[in-house]
């Protein structure tokens, strides 16, 4: 898998260098189901022999491997997408709308409708400073998990597996953790 213009890699566990992949070149091929000459059985044989089982098509190899070495993933909470003030103005004109049917067509319910109109913007006054600490909280969130996601998306275009020990680890450095655990060796 190495070219001349490649930079050899060694694994910083069992010293050796042969059997050392780039993490993002085996989920591009497992996603492209690219065998090359051997199958993904026979190039990473600790790992898909003892995570895939014994006798598993290349195929069905490919496709755990793109499961088990994929970009890493977090699960995003989605803030709400309007401020809580164009929420307001919005139903306002609403509200405003059907206050002017109500004068134009039933005046005797106008003073009710004015009243639950009136108690329903101050309940929105008195609340409207928890509703906002709430937005911003739920969007610096989102912000923090796409940093921490962005960067450990870089840690994986840095990350290397060993199928001898079946191990992963970043290049340049000394440590190393077994396959299983790449996430949470990305996310720290």
């Amino acid at each position: 898998m190495t070219s001349s213009d490649e930079v050899v890699i060694t694994c910083p566990v069992c010293g050796n260098n042969t059997r050392v992949y780039k993490v993002t070149k085996i989920f591009v091929e497992s996603l492209e189901g690219n065998r090359l000459k051997e199958t993904a059985d026979e190039r990473l044989d600790p790992s898909v022999s003892a995570h895939a089982g014994n006798k598993v098509s290349g195929s069905e190899a490919m496709r755990k491997l793109s499961k088990r070495f994929g970009p890493p993933t977090k699960r995003l909470v989605q803030p709400r997408g309007l401020h809580p003030d164009q929420v307001v103005l919005v139903m306002s004109f609403l509200a405003l709308v059907l206050l002017w049917h109500i004068f134009t067509q039933q005046r005797g319910a106008l003073l009710p409708a004015l009243g639950v109109f009136a108690a329903a913007i101050t309940l929105y006054a008195m609340n409207r400073k928890r509703l906002l600490a709430k937005h911003g909280e739920q969007h610096e969130e989102v912000q923090r998990d796409k940093k921490e996601i962005e960067r450990a998306t870089e840690r994986w275009g840095e990350t290397y597996y060993c199928a001898v020990d079946d191990v992963v680890f970043i290049a340049g450095s000394s440590e190393a953790v077994p396959a299983d655990e790449m996430m949470n060796m990305l996310f720290s």
